[in-house]
């Protein structure tokens, strides 16, 4: 008797998550609505962090503005605010399966920003050459807040330090120019793809699993602490890397002299 009502309650309970199931697995596919485009007016900020579901465009420029793109029946979803000097895109009560590109897009365009944190699962990327003097790009859970470490970085950068710290799966691409380079990949299996950023000086400190491509002129120092590998696409006048477990210091075939 005991294992029929023991029964009875676990089909029960299984016919309603399967019913709460196939109601979200409905919102998934329902009509987005329209698409529509607003703007919104904020106050200063300089560091941007991006949420789950929402991918980012960013222009460097003086005329500054913040766009949001979505289907009208999300838009309420979407929370833009500034606080303590940071720019929040978030939304709120959407489906977390069941699409491949972001039901939501921002365009930022700003002629100051020093730091950018991606949490979401879509990328971050450049309209134009980022000229910001000092640039952190941060994948990392030591944030307040949903944190979603898969989210990549596509940029075109020309300034004089860019700082990249990374502890999940996103990979950064970066090109262009910048004086210093300095980089903490401190887990997991995020990659760095900055062959084509050249730089001056490279700072490493490399705990990850996957290799990371770098092209420094002058030095490059740090540690290697894992099975990763760094990748020099140019050879630097001087090399300090300690090498503390399996990962190496490699030079490529396609090396600039």
């Amino acid at each position: 008797m005991k294992l029929k009502i023991k029964f009875r309650l676990l089909l029960l309970v299984t016919l309603i998550g399967f019913s709460l199931s196939c109601n979200d697995f409905e919102d998934c596919f329902a009509s987005q609505g329209n698409e529509e485009t607003s703007e919104f007016e904020l106050g200063f900020y300089d560091k941007i962090v991006l949420r789950e579901h929402i991918s980012l465009e960013i222009i460097d420029s003086e005329n500054e503005f913040v766009e949001i793109t979505a289907g009208s029946r999300r838009m309420d979803d979407v929370e833009v605010y500034v606080q303590d000097s940071t720019l929040y895109l978030e939304a709120t009560g959407l489906c977390t399966a069941g699409f491949s590109e972001a039901q939501i897009k921002a365009v930022v365009s700003t002629e100051k920003l020093r730091e950018i944190r991606n949490s979401s699962q879509f990328s971050i990327k450049s309209r134009n050459t980022l000229t910001y003097p000092r640039l952190a790009l941060l994948s990392n859970v030591n944030h307040p807040g949903p944190t979603i470490n898969v989210g990549d970085f596509d940029l075109r950068i020309d300034n004089s330090y860019v700082w990249v710290s990374s502890t999940g799966n996103s990979i950064f691409n970066l090109q262009g120019r910048t004086e210093n380079f300095s980089f903490g990949n401190y887990s997991s299996t995020g990659r760095i793809n900055a062959q084509l950023l050249k730089t001056d000086t490279v700072s490493v400190d490399h705990r990850g699993y996957s290799n990371v491509h770098v092209s420094p002129k002058n030095h490059i120092q740090g540690r290697l602490r894992s099975t990763g590998n760094v990748i020099l696409h140019r050879i630097p006048q001087t090399i300090d890397v300690e090498e503390t477990y399996t990962g190496k210091l490699l030079i490529a075939e396609d090396t600039d002299e």
